[in-house]
């Protein structure tokens, strides 16, 4: 009788094991609203499985897109990768925002655990735990398309020269 108990309640667990599974990965996404006098806008993903953050990305596009003569549209990361975001640091910009990262994620996505920045970061990181709160604090997105990185759109090849046009002038 003992046996039979036994030898159910394992068949009982293991089906309730099985049936959990692994959990599907979810995605959240904020980003900064542009200004007059933003350079980089910044933006976060978050990917959570259950409710454990297994991921993040910070990175950040140039408000100047490909009109911009020293990144050409990359965005932040891939201008630290290439060697010519150079912040006169130990640590390149991408290699400081990793270690961001992997401090959030090692606090369980904890937004307020953001001092003390981890050793060798020198850059701001309220961005992105700023970010994080919203994204986190948000409806998961799906996860788009593309798989050749980020796209923007961009209106230099069709440009034309022309005089500057004066909107508003302050002495009238």
């Amino acid at each position: 009788m003992k046996k039979g108990f036994f030898v159910i309640l394992l068949l009982i667990m293991a089906v309730a094991l099985t049936a959990c599974g692994p959990s599907e990965s979810k995605f959240y996404f904020a980003s900064q609203t542009p200004t007059d006098t933003s350079s980089w806008v910044y933006w976060v993903v978050i990917e959570k499985k259950g409710d454990k953050v297994v991921g993040a990305e910070w990175n950040a596009f140039n408000i100047e897109g490909d009109a911009n003569n020293t990144y050409k549209g990359m965005d932040k990361v891939a201008a630290s990768k290439a060697g010519i975001y150079n912040m006169n640091s130990d640590l390149w910009w991408h290699e400081q925002a990793d270690l961001v990262i992997e401090k959030f994620i090692d606090s369980k996505g904890d937004v307020n655990d953001q001092l003390p920045a981890p050793a060798g970061v020198s850059i701001t990181i309220s961005e992105f735990y700023t970010l994080a709160e919203i994204a986190l604090a948000s409806e998961p997105v799906e996860k788009g398309d593309y798989k050749d990185g980020y796209h923007f759109q961009t209106l230099k090849a069709n440009a034309e020269e022309h005089a500057p046009v004066q909107y508003w002038d302050p002495i009238k």
